[in-house]
């Protein structure tokens, strides 16, 4: 038979054992809401273009298109962090297919997909930004470097073909509210939105851009894009593009819950 503990000692004894009690009930909740809140971070997919023998434009000084998309895919993964979840779909100097690239961002239930490509052209001089979203037809009066992409791969298909055409809407809004917060950006002399019928964006299960981050070509540019200091910029204000369009996508849930009757 268990014998009675005296008194005082039997006091104390279970007052530890509450005590000890009430402080495992906070931390037991604490990991578990730490746990939630990462699971439900939007998941960012950031798509440096090129790699492995597949170069990309060249820049004057020698620079190219390979190492500056990753260069810069990583600069905006940090300034998307710890807010939200970032995935490359490269992480160095490799070749990585279209297909890959999509079986990537799908697979991994992306929130939003971001591509990253540095241009070149005829002139030189040419110093924009480009924020496209897909597009059965090329929107823009003139084709820049991302034609190359669409001759080299006519006639093919992703696995995903066409899932991007029910999301056209959210990837153009995304596109243009992107765009309207790189305008902000130091050094960065003109931005568009644009729709172009690129192959890679059409088999994205998710809103779906492709910046190009301007002209290897120009020498300016291309000058801009190897400073530490503008890409980290660039970064903050692509990153600024991300928040507002889901502050905008929160906002219209709300307005349609007001006039949902």
């Amino acid at each position: 038979m268990m014998r009675r503990i005296a008194g005082p000692l039997s006091q104390h004894f279970i007052s530890g054992l509450i005590i000890l009690a009430l402080l495992a009930i906070p931390c037991g909740w604490s990991a578990a809401s730490e746990s939630a809140d990462a699971s439900e971070q939007p998941v960012i997919i950031i798509d440096p273009g090129h790699g492995g023998h597949n170069a990309g434009a060249r820049g004057p000084g020698g620079s190219l298109e390979k190492n500056i998309t990753l260069k810069f895919a990583n600069v905006l993964k940090e300034a998307l962090q710890p807010d939200y979840q970032v995935k490359l779909t490269r992480t160095g100097d490799y070749r990585v297919s279209l297909e890959k690239r999509a079986s990537v961002a799908n697979h991994q239930d992306g929130t939003l997909f971001i591509g990253l490509h540095a241009g070149g052209f005829v002139r030189a001089g040419l110093d924009e930004w480009t924020v496209y979203y897909f597009a059965p037809h090329d929107s823009r009066a003139r084709s820049g470097a991302l034609d190359k992409t669409r001759e080299a791969f006519a006639g093919r298909s992703l696995e995903w073909r066409r899932v991007q055409a029910k999301l056209t809407q959210a990837s153009q809004a995304f596109s243009e509210t992107v765009a309207e917060n790189l305008k902000s950006c130091p050094d960065i002399s003109r931005v568009e939105s644009a729709g172009a019928p690129l192959l890679l964006l059409e088999g994205i299960d998710m809103p779906a851009v492709i910046v190009e981050i301007g002209y290897l070509t120009n020498p300016s540019c291309e000058g801009r894009l190897n400073d530490p200091d503008f890409l980290a910029a660039a970064a903050r204000c692509l990153r600024s593009g991300v928040d507002a369009f889901f502050r905008e996508k929160q906002g219209k849930k709300k307005d349609n819950g007001l006039h949902g009757d």
